[in-house]
């Protein structure tokens, strides 16, 4: 007789539900090692209305013969470049990034098991081929732009700028010239004892613990070298640089200003279509700030495109003399922000009147600000404008262009003033207020799905180039998200289908 685990009251308990009708109230549920007389197919499993397989459609519509020349054939058959290329970006559109967490879901999702035709993934695959076809992805991107003009998703009516910060795959903690010679220094003493102990173990006695020891100390000391030398040649890298720090293990990220603070990343560039939401140029680069990205992008928004944009606009990080210059000489109606000229109610700019003949400005209490030289500041070569402590002390309008605790005015003049203030006057006006505004509204929630939905918050690859492969896929899979909306939406795939092989 089985042991009783619970006592069962004889007698149901008083607030039981009643069964109605005398019906059964659960189901009976099947064996799990039951037989069935046909076993049901991935591609029954996958709902014919499944985003996957129109992601399939789409992404095999592609032309990769670029990724196919590369395999010279001979040994054992390659999987087909299509077939892997599809599988790293519908993950990537789906949050997967890693490479080990791909090979893993192409066993556990349906989705990802119908596109990898129930076959088992190594996770090697995807990690050797994202990193071989670097090149090659970056052409796939422009196809997915291409794919999106064919369509009528892409107008170039409106095109936005803007740059993000994202953390490269490092340690946070970035070292000095002083400190990686102190560590340097820290290692070769610890390398220095490690052999004096090496030589004293050759005398102790063969006791099994020392035998341990004595067997564990090479790998210490090549531990130990390795380390020096990638620290040493950190310290080369940082004084070619002139950096002010480095990261350890990734040499080519200099610290940005993320909104996780200061670590080693590097600086996002994109163009995003108004009108559909699609990327029209990335980029990735090491620069600190956006000053001179400007022009590259225009660059690639016509290069990617072969349209010049109706209205392109970019945030305040762009406005340096470089950036005007390359909107003007392209001849493109832009619009990039300016940060007010008056802060807190204070005098601005605009308030100061100058006086070509002296070289000075006039504040509008009557004091002079006469020139005292140059100085970089925000720009190269700004012209510094400043008044006398005595005149601001007794001024009694100095509330009104002074904080508090401040002693003088001090007015500083960008080589490119002229430039800037034209700038500000065709940002009061109505095309350029709903220019700003639909900026915001297009790259920054295109940003925001990189980070917050694909994951894109750190790089998972170490270097400039490497970084530059994933946020290439990044774009692919946003663009390769609209095709999908779009085609759910009624969008006709046999229009697509008809692109011109010119466009691909």
């Amino acid at each position: 007789m089985d042991p009783v685990l619970f006592d069962v009251p004889a007698e149901p308990l008083a607030n039981a539900p009643k069964p109605v009708c005398g019906g059964r109230r659960f189901r009976d549920l099947p064996a799990r090692d039951q037989l069935v007389l046909r076993p049901r197919s991935l591609d029954e499993m996958v709902a014919p209305e499944d985003p996957v397989r129109i992601f399939d459609e789409l992404l095999g519509q592609l032309d990769v013969s670029a990724f196919e020349a590369r395999f010279p054939g001979g040994g054992a058959p390659a999987y087909p470049p299509a077939f892997v290329l599809k599988l790293l970006v519908f993950a990537m559109a789906e949050g997967v990034r890693s490479a080990r967490q791909l090979a893993l879901v192409c066993s556990r999702d349906v989705r990802f098991m119908w596109l990898a035709h129930g076959l088992p993934m190594d996770h090697e695959l995807f990690s050797d081929f994202r990193t071989d076809f670097g090149d090659e992805i970056e052409r796939v991107f422009a196809q997915t732009v291409a794919l999106g003009l064919h369509a009528g998703l892409i107008t170039m009516r409106h095109v936005s700028v803007d740059g993000s910060k994202i953390a490269a795959h490092a340690n946070r903690k970035a070292y000095s010239e002083a400190e990686l010679t102190e560590l340097v220094k820290q290692l070769q003493e610890r390398a220095a004892k490690l052999l004096a102990e090496m030589a004293a173990q050759d005398e102790a006695d063969d006791t099994a613990e020392a035998a341990e020891r004595k067997a564990r100390l090479p790998k210490d000391l090549a531990d130990i070298e390795r380390r020096q030398e990638r620290l040493q040649q950190a310290r080369d890298e940082l004084l070619k640089k002139g950096w002010g720090r480095i990261s350890e293990t990734d040499f080519e990220a200099p610290l940005q200003k993320t909104q996780d603070g200061k670590r080693p990343g590097y600086n996002a560039q994109i163009a995003v279509d108004g009108d559909s939401g699609m990327v029209v140029h990335q980029g990735l680069t090491d620069a600190q700030n956006d000053t001179h990205e400007l022009a590259a992008i225009l660059a690639g928004v016509v290069e990617n495109t072969g349209f010049k944009p109706d209205v392109v606009a970019a945030d305040s990080g762009y406005q340096s003399a470089a950036s005007l210059q390359a909107l003007e000489a392209g001849n493109f109606n832009g619009y990039v922000n300016q940060p007010q000229a008056a802060k807190d109610g204070r005098f601005g700019h605009e308030a100061f009147s100058y006086d070509g003949e002296r070289d000075l400005y006039v504040c509008p209490g009557g004091h002079e600000l006469p020139y005292k030289g140059l100085k970089d500041l925000r720009y190269e070569g700004c012209r510094v404008y400043r008044s006398s402590r005595l005149c601001c002390r007794d001024c009694p309008r100095r509330a009104e262009c002074l904080p508090e605790k401040a002693k003088f005015k001090q007015l500083v003049v960008a080589p490119h003033a002229e430039q800037l203030q034209a700038m500000r006057r065709k940002l009061k006006t109505e095309e350029g207020q709903a220019a700003l505004k639909r900026r915001f509204a297009t790259v920054e929630p295109t940003f925001g799905v990189m980070k917050s939905v694909l994951g894109l918050r750190q790089f998972l690859l170490v270097g400039q180039e490497k970084a530059a492969i994933e946020l290439a896929l990044a774009s692919v899979a946003i663009n390769m998200r609209k095709l999908v909306s779009w085609a759910l939406k009624g969008g006709s795939l046999g229009q697509l289908q008809q692109a011109p092989a010119a466009a691909m």
